[in-house]
């Protein structure tokens, strides 16, 4: 399994809800953690899309990366405005 990379910042939260109970951090890190996890899925689909071995698996790839790309736009414009 390939290494994941995180904000220093998450790390930290991480350490202080972990290692001291910091429990003011827990809805941080759980969008920090929803949002990388989006940005992960967002980077396989579109690797997919381009080296599927079959085309309808590319298509299959570039479709589910569209609608979901959609749907993280949509997200960030209405918290944009929360």
């Amino acid at each position: 399994m390939k290494s994941i990379q995180i904000k220093p910042s998450l790390f930290f939260k991480l350490y202080d809800y972990f290692i001291y109970g910091t429990i003011e951090y827990h809805d941080d890190i759980r969008s920090e953690l929803k949002e990388k996890m989006e940005k992960m899925q967002l980077r396989k689909l579109y690797t997919d899309s381009i080296k599927a071995p079959t085309e309808e698996e590319r298509e299959a790839a570039k479709a589910e990366y569209l609608a979901m790309v959609g749907k993280c736009r949509a997200n960030t414009v209405v918290n944009l405005y929360d």
